[in-house]
């Protein structure tokens, strides 16, 4: 399901800029990262807070507009992302479990898409393509 969540220009363009270099956006075209774009939700996570759970089902994909997030895999540290970066790609082509925790370090701005309203999109593009 498709569900439009307003945001000025500048958050349009800046979510557009994040993901349009990442692998699973490299093929849309311009119509189809914009209807992209439209569905990103924003969120908040605090300092501490879990933004994803290792073993969850994965259901959507993150763009961190500001904050530090700290990457475990069972106890072990194995990474940390800073503003900017993309997350969550595996979940939005296969719906497989989280293989990762991920923590915010401090306070964290991110924008989503889930991965119902990303196939829905490019399903439908993929269609008006085939025809």
């Amino acid at each position: 399901m498709k569900i439009i969540v307003e945001k000025s220009d500048a958050e349009k363009s800046m979510i557009r800029d994040a993901i349009a270099t990442n692998i699973l956006f490299k093929a849309c075209s311009d119509e189809e990262l914009d209807e992209l774009v439209e569905v990103f939700a924003p969120s908040e996570a605090s300092a501490g807070s879990t933004i994803i759970k290792e073993g969850d089902e994965g259901d959507g994909f993150f763009f961190m507009e500001r904050g530090t997030v700290d990457v475990y895999e069972g106890d072990t540290h194995k990474v940390t992302l800073y503003s900017g970066v993309t997350f969550g790609e595996i979940a939005l082509l296969y719906g497989c479990p989280r293989s990762a925790t991920l923590r915010a370090r401090y306070f964290c701005k991110l924008w989503s898409i889930s991965r119902t309203a990303f196939r829905a999109i490019t399903s439908d593009f993929k269609r008006r393509r085939m025809d």
